[in-house]
């Protein structure tokens, strides 16, 4: 038996055939994303059976899986894939390299030295993001700002990525402060862009005047993308007691009185501001001079229990009978204890406290009760009151008073007989008694029961006190009556019943009597009175009075006698002509005229029209704006010698006109007067209106026939309205939100501000802000964008509705111009015309990147899901995938719907291509998003066209069919077969070429062709290449040449490990020769015997053909007989071809030439 034993490494040798055997990756981010390592494992060489691969991590690591396996190769197979799995640990990490080798290969496999090992990088991961400390602190009134940080630890060194955005959610907790009042509760994402390790939190810290103990709440940090959360994902932030919380102590009075005479004591409260936590003690004192004798406790503390807010020190004061006057003492706080404090740290608080003057201290004021002296004198007459002071006698006190004196037999004082009518007493310190003098003018008539009257009025302490004194005092005797005897009275005479007045008319003609009655006391002797006339007025002259002087006798028991006035006519006007008519000397032994019954007053009453007659200038009708003005001229003809008045009124218009109602005075000699008459600017729309403007008489002067006219006020205060938008913020500035379901109205409340007059057509148009000269840009967003509102007579107000179109097209911010452009029906636009319609941003887009992506089959990748805006509450996206020439074999399952949660704003979804080792063509699914819910929209980049390039070699991998050498024959043609493995797609041309091995090979002459091509139709599996090996008649030992496969044109396929084969030509035309013996050459006849002829003889040997190495010609004798051959017949034979069987070896061997002798079954 023979083994023929393996040979050119039938089992392969084993090596990584990645590119530079080098795999960067990134760590996954969490538990739901797969992020595999993929090695490709490459078989060179042979592929004969299966092989077993054992690998391994030379790194202790929990970061990748496996660490270590096998990889079993079958048969044929050359390519392998070894998957390892990066696994998340939310650990931060520097990049860290693992070394993966090739440990063994079964079956007597072999591994490539140079290609034993790979290498798997997976990049710095897991960057921390956390707070920098876990405690702070922010004081009231203050922004805090809260460190956080990302790819740092807490010294500050670098760990992680950072190369990438990351962001954080966070948000204020509440622990023993309270949100919304302490602080600002937020929430929020806080991103880093890439290389950023810092960001800070603002936190508004509210200052709300509260007294607090510490308080606290925390931030906290969660929901990390990009990165992990650190250890300190919370911090908490202590707010400092503020405000007090232990109170500040003041009075709650600056000043307190007490009076001896009264309580003789005083509650002083304390008041504890702000905070009233915890227990504290406070110590006071008073201070000031003689403190023993005046108070009973001078000093003191109180203590406050938690919550107490007031307490009281009671001041009492010791009582006793002296008179004493107001002292100042001050109550003071000396400390405090238990952390409350005084309001000034620099001043202690403090209360003044004042004993008022007590015990009558200065003294109380009144009449003596002693009999009254009265001095009679001729320089001069006077009275002597004595006054006296009960009580304290401390300071100077002044007396103030008044003296009157009384006619007989009347109640009306009088004080022109008084020299000093007022007066002062002073009383001095010490003093108990003083007088008042009272003197009475010499020239005085006291008459008979006559009485003086003197008064005390106030008193007055001479020094300035602490507080008004409770003394001194009046007495309740503070008046006194002296009465005036016959013995000290005058007689007199005068006029009687005095004051005399006279009024009296100019006689239309001759003269009248004016009678004046005068009356005296005694009667006993004859008294010739003298009078006389006099008057301010120029005008009085003998025209008017008969005489102007003259006089009267009172005979001897007579007691009243008249004096006559004549008062004569004329025909020249005259105002009241007034005269006095004067008693002036008395001619007897002892009256004398009576004071101020001397004179009499007659009055003429004015005359002949002396105010004239008042009238208007013109009494044409007048038209007048109501923010005009007009002048009225009034004339006055006949006499100027009154001043004189008239009404001037405009009828019912005390709501139309300023200064409606006038009196026009005419002073004396004035003719002319002129009245503004201004309408007022009352706000008020009105239509045409006319009044009626008259005069009217006052005090009996005389109108003329032009007092009255007309006057019209035009329409004015716009009676038909002021059309305007109303002028809140809310109406002209809405912000109103698109509706996904319906269309929104939107109404703007136009106002008809002044007059309601007449029916209005207002016209109105929008525009978009930023298109403001195309209304049209603005109909895909709101309807209608132009109109006429009407209003009707007496309204006031109508409203402009807009409809917010619904639409899924995502905008931004988009701002509108509501104008109103002009008004019919007579009123007047006034501001606001514009109102502005806000359509917030809406339908924000979700949307997908990348747009096409390009798989390879096995790998994955990742699609970003990406809101475009920040929502507060969770929004759910709708998957779906059209598989277009793709299956959903193809790729691992796919959430059907993505949900964001609050604040998030991306979201990753990976597409694992499966191997599933059937060749295939490019496939291709499209991946989108089929619905959302908030306020977003699919628009635009809502679909990505998911790719898995062609694989597993589907236009097929093109090799030999055999591996082992063919062998042939000259004349012969050698198929042989090209075999097309894996994908069988497209039509294929397949080259191929020989080459000589051989030297003495001659392709050209010895291949019919050399060279050429195969072309493989779509799905065809094998083709053949025939080469014709040419009969060229010429011996030649076995020749060799290699047919090999080029290359592949039509499509990407692939040629294999069996692109070469080798070809023997067998030895032809007897390369060895061919030997004959030439009978012409040799001895055909010989002799046995000696005797005979010949005896020797020679065999020529003829080698024919080819001449190839050396030959040996075994050769044998033998006898024939009966021309039969008679002995053994050998036959050699040459074997081409290999067999796979073994070849059974005899013990035999050729007889004669011993070569070894090989048996064969028939089959």
């Amino acid at each position: 038996m023979i083994t023929i034993l393996p040979s050119d490494n039938p089992f392969g040798c084993i090596g990584f055939l990645t590119p530079a055997n080098v795999v960067t990756l990134s760590e996954p981010n969490d538990g739901n994303e797969k992020v595999y390592a993929k090695f490709l494992l490459k078989r060179y060489g042979g592929t004969i059976g299966e092989m077993v691969v054992t690998w391994k991590i030379l790194q202790n690591t929990q970061d990748v899986y496996p660490t270590e396996g096998i990889i079993n190769f079958i048969q044929e197979q050359s390519n392998e894939t070894l998957v390892i799995e990066v696994l998340p640990d939310n650990i931060p990490e520097a990049e860290e390299i693992f070394s993966i080798t090739i440990k063994s290969a079964s079956e007597g496999g072999c591994i490539l030295t140079n290609a034993s090992e790979a290498e798997l990088r997976i990049k710095e991961n897991d960057a921390p993001i956390q707070f920098q400390s876990f405690q702070t602190y922010g004081f009231e009134g203050s922004i805090l700002k809260v460190m956080v940080l990302r790819g740092l630890d807490l010294f500050g060194s670098r760990v992680g990525s950072i190369s990438e955005y990351a962001s954080v959610v966070f948000k204020t907790v509440p622990l023993s402060a309270t949100p919304g009042s302490d602080y600002l509760d937020i929430s929020g994402v806080l991103v880093f862009e890439s290389g950023i390790t810092r960001k800070e939190i603002s936190i508004q810290i509210f200052s709300d005047l509260i007294p607090e103990l510490k308080e606290t709440f925390k931030v906290v940090l969660f929901n990390a993308s990009n990165g992990i959360l650190g250890n300190l994902t919370e911090i908490v932030v202590e707010i400092p007691e503020n405000d007090d919380p232990y109170g500040l102590l003041v009075f709650d009075q600056s000043l307190v009185v007490i009076e001896e005479d009264q309580d003789a004591f005083v509650n002083v409260y304390i008041n504890r501001t702000r905070g009233s936590f915890g227990n504290i003690s406070v110590f006071w004192k008073i201070n000031g001079t003689n403190l023993d004798s005046v108070f009973e406790e001078t000093s003191g503390f109180l203590q406050f229990l938690s919550g107490e807010i007031f307490k009281k020190i009671l001041i009492k004061v010791t009582k006793n009978n002296i008179p004493q006057e107001a002292s100042l003492f001050t109550l003071e706080l000396v400390n405090v204890t238990g952390e409350a404090r005084f309001e000034n740290s620099a001043f202690k608080p403090t209360v003044q406290i004042i004993v008022t003057d007590n015990d009558n201290a200065y003294g109380t004021f009144g009449f003596s009760s002693e009999e009254t002296a009265v001095f009679l004198s001729t320089t001069p007459r006077s009275l002597s009151i004595k006054l006296i002071r009960e009580g304290g006698t401390l300071a100077d006190v002044a007396v103030y008073y008044s003296s009157y004196y009384f006619f007989k037999s009347s109640i009306n004082m009088s004080s022109s007989a008084i020299v000093n009518p007022n007066g002062t007493v002073v009383f001095k310190f010490g003093q108990s008694a003083q007088f008042i003098v009272v003197e009475i003018k010499n020239d005085v008539f006291l008459s008979a029961d006559s009485y003086f009257i003197v008064e005390l009025d106030s008193i007055m302490i001479s020094k300035s006190t602490l507080v008004p004194p409770s003394s001194p005092q009046l007495s309740i005797e503070r008046s006194k009556r002296i009465n005036i005897t016959n013995n000290f009275a005058n007689g007199e005479i005068g006029f009687y019943n005095i004051p005399v007045y006279i009024y009296v008319s100019e006689p239309s003609e001759g003269y009248i009597d004016v009678n004046l009655t005068l009356m005296r006391d005694g009667t006993a002797s004859n008294t010739k009175v003298l009078w006389k006339i006099s008057s301010p007025n120029p005008m009085l002259t003998k025209e008017d009075v008969e005489s102007l002087n003259g006089s009267v006798i009172f005979k001897s028991g007579m007691d009243r006698v008249n004096l006559t006035i004549h008062i004569l006519a004329d025909n020249v006007p005259e105002l009241d002509e007034e005269f006095t008519v004067e008693l002036v000397e008395l001619i007897g032994i002892s009256d004398r005229l009576r004071g101020g019954a001397n004179v009499a007053q007659v009055t003429i009453f004015q005359n002949d029209d002396p105010g004239g007659i008042i009238s208007f200038s013109n009494v044409d009708p007048i038209l007048l704006e109501e923010n005009s003005f007009t002048e009225i001229e009034i004339i006055r003809t006949g006499g100027l010698l009154l001043l004189q008045q008239v009404f001037f009124e405009v009828v019912l218009g005390s709501m139309d006109f300023q200064q409606y109602k006038v009196i026009i005075t005419f002073p004396v000699g004035i003719s002319m007067k002129k009245q503004l008459l201004i309408p007022k600017d009352d706000d008020l729309p009105e239509l045409n209106e006319t009044f009626t403007v008259t005069l009217t008489s006052i005090s009996g002067s005389i109108l003329g026939t032009n007092s009255t006219f007309n006057i019209t006020i035009l329409p004015s205060d716009d009676p038909y309205g002021l059309i305007s938008f109303k002028s809140n913020y809310e109406n002209i500035n809405r912000e109103v939100c698109e509706n996904k379901i319906q269309s929104v109205p939107v109404s703007f409340l136009v106002m008809r501000n002044k007059g309601l007059f007449g029916k209005l057509q207002v016209t109105w148009i929008v525009y978009e802000v930023n298109n403001i000269n195309n209304t049209m840009s603005a109909e895909k967003d709101i309807l209608p964008v132009s109109g006429v509102l009407t209003i009707e007579e007496g309204k006031e107000f109508a409203s402009i509705i807009i409809f917010i179109q619904m639409d899924e097209e995502p905008e931004e911010d988009e701002t509108f111009f509501v104008i109103i452009e002009s008004v019919k029906g007579g009123a007047t636009i006034k501001h606001p015309l514009q109102a502005v319609l806000k359509i917030p941003a809406n339908d924000f887009p979700v949307t997908v990147t990348p747009s096409t992506i390009n798989l390879i089959e096995g790998s994955n990748t990742n699609l970003s899901i990406h809101l475009s805006k920040m929502f507060s509450e969770a929004v759910y996206v709708g998957i779906k995938i059209n598989f277009i020439n793709a299956s959903e074999n193809d790729f691992s399952p796919v959430k059907k719907t993505i949900t964001f949660l609050p604040f998030e704003t991306e979201k990753f979804i990976t597409l694992q291509a499966i191997t599933d080792g059937v060749p295939e063509l490019n496939e291709t699914c499209i991946f989108f998003l089929a619905s959302t819910t908030g306020d977003t929209v699919l628009y635009l980049n809502f679909s990505s066209e998911v790719t898995i390039l062609e694989n597993d070699d589907p236009y097929g991998v093109f090799c030999f069919s055999d591996i082992n050498p063919i062998y042939t024959e000259e004349g012969k043609i050698v198929n042989i077969r090209v075999i097309r493995q894996m994908g069988l797609f497209k039509n294929v041309t397949v080259h191929w070429s020989t080459e000589k091995i051989s030297t003495d090979l001659f392709l050209e002459l010895d291949l019919g062709n050399s060279s050429g091509t195969l072309f493989f139709e779509n799905g065809q599996k094998e083709n053949t290449i025939s080469i014709f090996v040419i009969d060229d008649n010429i011996p030649e030992l076995e020749e060799s040449f290699i047919v090999q496969l080029l290359g592949v044109t039509g499509a990407n396929a692939q040629l294999g490990m069996n692109k070469t084969l080798k070809v023997n030509i067998q030895n032809s035309d007897y390369p060895n020769g061919v030997f004959e013996i030439n009978s012409n050459l040799s001895t055909s006849l010989l002799a046995e015997d000696k005797e005979d002829s010949p005896l020797n003889g020679q065999i020529v040997f003829e080698r024919k053909y080819g001449s190839f190495f050396s030959a040996k010609i075994i050769w044998q004798v033998y006898a024939t007989y009966n021309k039969q051959t008679t002995g053994y017949v050998a036959w050699d034979l040459l074997f081409h071809a290999r067999n796979k069987k073994n070849v059974l070896k005899t013990q035999s061997v050729r007889m004669h030439s011993s070569t070894a002798a090989y048996y064969f079954k028939n089959d």
